[in-house]
């Protein structure tokens, strides 16, 4: 029913028969990248708007079902065709082959993946067969392809393909998902383009079923409107200036940074977000099962140890990638090699003082052979071979917190949460880094163990919500006190005098300071009210002024605190261009003069 489809579909020259329309996308019922029954949609969707020629472009799956199923899809297209196509309805394959090998590369991790598709889609060019279906059981027959795998190919008819895409024809790609729609998107509508040398160019009507990249507009036509993702996790760290680390390679680098940030190419704040490609490996996953997983550990434990990032995320591909090869050797390899990279990480996740996030989107290399649904047992071919599994499993994953102490208090697992998943992630890593997570978050798994039992607090004042909140780090919860303190009227109620409050304390604590002899029990007291102060006062901007809803206290005590850390280190730095390395001798017998020095000089440089 939308205006795009109107404007791809509803063309004279193409009810006319002098042109034709393409559909192109994966064939099956995976619902992962394309979905069969959109496919049929838009078939039967054509012969309505009284289209004469429809031409179809069929990758082949065998990587979100199962391996050796394309055949089954066929059956089911030609049975569809049959009651479609009549004398003034003319639907058929026109050319294919298998996703990892034709069209649906992504990342721009191999450019030739989809040269091949384009040969074969917009050309012709590419081995012939009379019908799909033989294509796939003469390719099978020579080298035991999986669906995936299978080389392209053209249908033929009195030696000349059926469906080449010519000047002003409409071609519509309907997968849905946009990590391996966009090359293809591109290489067919770019005037200006650089992946491989085009023969020719035809000059088409495009769109996709969906935008696959909504920041670079790709493509400009498509059937649906995509969502629009907002507040992701990334976006909102990067408004609060919290410098993240993203890291994987190719094959999974759009997972940590396109995907995370809501089918975003763009990054919401370049002085924040570290981003890191690795380069994978052009050649099959089951001859280099290990893949980049130690290269990917090098640079992260670099990072850690260069305290370089506050949040990271990155994804070791190999479970995903070698699983759905259906190799089993290659599958250990792939999962011992991730399992040692990972326990690198865990080591100096112990020697940088981070606590380590350990979960999974899906399983694949956790079933390696089909199963019988009736008496789960492995399935055998009729050579007595196990059938290999391919597709992503439903087995739950798992979620682990490592390196808990680091966080100086202890946390534990909800049981109140019988439906929690990946969704649950993003509040327990923000509850975890100091944040609160925004309240349309799904809810964090965790909860902080508190200081007391529950059952020996009594909560008897109007502030017993804030009691409540005794196990958070202790500047949020001085920030959740003093938000009930303004809720019920037992603070201040202007700013001004919110600030004079910190004036008072400070000189009661100066005070004290200055009696002898010192009464540490009192001096710890004032101290105490110094910072309840400041916490009460940047409790009291959130509340009351909305440029400064974001600020968060303890991030900011951890930051100034970061500040001159860095700022004495860069001193020691100017110390050490002029000649004079600061011993510690050297440093007690510095004149106050000549540390002012030094400090106004590290204040005029950039430093971390």
């Amino acid at each position: 029913e939308g205006k795009t489809w109107k404007k791809i579909v509803d063309r004279v020259e193409l009810k006319s028969g002098e042109n034709c329309l393409h559909l192109c996308g994966l064939l099956s019922d995976g619902n992962v990248h394309s979905h069969i029954d959109h496919l049929f949609a838009l078939i039967a969707g054509a012969k309505k708007f009284q289209i004469k020629k429809v031409r179809l472009h069929l990758l082949l799956d065998g990587r979100d079902v199962s391996p050796l199923s394309a055949l089954d899809y066929i059956e089911k297209l030609e049975k569809f065709l049959s009651t479609l196509n009549d004398v003034n309805f003319d639907c058929k394959v026109a050319s294919g082959g298998g996703r990892t090998f034709v069209t649906m590369d992504r990342y721009e991790s191999d450019w030739s993946i989809v040269e091949r598709g384009y040969n074969a889609h917009v050309l012709g060019e590419a081995r012939a067969f009379s019908s799909i279906k033989n294509a796939i059981e003469a390719y099978r027959a020579e080298n035991s392809f999986y669906d995936q795998d299978l080389p392209a190919f053209v249908i033929s008819e009195n030696n000349k393909p059926v469906g080449t895409v010519e000047e002003n024809d409409s071609f519509i790609l309907f997968n849905f998902r946009g990590d391996r729609a966009i090359e293809i998107s591109r290489a067919l509508t770019e005037e200006h383009f650089h992946g491989f040398e085009r023969k020719r160019f035809p000059k088409i009507h495009y769109a996709g079923i969906m935008q696959y990249d909504g920041d670079l507009k790709i493509p400009e036509n498509f059937l649906v409107s995509p969502p629009t993702i907002e507040n992701t996790m990334t976006e909102l760290l990067s408004a609060q200036k919290i410098k993240q680390f993203a890291c994987s390679e190719t094959q999974k680098f759009g997972h940590v940074t396109y995907f995370w940030n809501g089918n975003r190419s763009e990054k919401f704040n370049s002085k924040f977000e570290h981003y890191v490609e690795i380069p994978s490996d052009r050649i099959s996953f089951s001859q280099r099962p290990w893949m980049k997983s130690a290269e990917i550990a090098d640079l992260t434990i670099e990072q850690m140890k260069n305290k370089s990032f506050q949040i990271g995320r990155i994804n070791f591909a190999n479970g995903d990638m070698v699983g759905h090869t259906g190799d089993f050797a290659a599958s250990i390899v792939a999962i011992g090699a991730t399992d040692l990279a990972l326990g690198r990480i865990m080591e100096a996740a112990k020697v940088t003082n981070t606590v380590l996030l350990v979960t999974a989107d899906h399983g694949n290399a956790d079933e390696m052979f089909e199963m019988n649904k009736k008496n789960n047992q492995v399935e055998y071919d009729k050579l007595g071979h196990p059938k290999p599994k391919t597709s992503h499993t439903l087995s739950p994953v798992p979620f682990a917190i490592y390196n808990e102490e680091a966080l100086g208090f202890s946390v534990e697992f909800k049981t109140d949460l019988p439906h929690a998943g990946l969704a649950n992630i993003a509040s327990t890593v923000l509850e975890l880094a100091g944040f609160h997570a925004p309240a349309f978050y799904e809810p964090s798994l965790i909860q902080f163990n508190a200081t007391k039992p529950k059952e020996e607090v009594k909560l008897t004042s109007l502030l017993e919500k804030s009691l409540q909140q005794i196990a958070l780090p202790t500047l949020h919860y001085a920030e959740e006190v003093s938000k009930a303190a303004i809720a019920v009227g037992f603070t201040w109620s202007t700013l001004k005098e919110v600030f004079r409050d910190i004036e008072l304390e400070v000189l009661e604590l100066k005070h004290e300071i200055e009696q002898e002899p010192i009464n540490l029990v009192k001096l710890a007291d004032e101290t105490g009210d110094v910072l309840f102060s400041v916490a009460n006062f940047i409790g009291f901007l959130k509340l009351t002024r909305n440029d400064c809803s974001q600020l968060d206290v303890d991030f900011m005590a951890r930051h100034a605190i970061e500040k001159f850390v860095n700022r004495f280190c860069e001193m020691e730095k100017i110390c050490m261009e002029r000649g004079m390395p600061l011993t510690e001798n050297a440093a007690k017998n510095m004149p106050v003069a000549g540390w002012m020095e030094l400090w106004k000089e590290a204040k005029k440089r950039r430093y971390r």
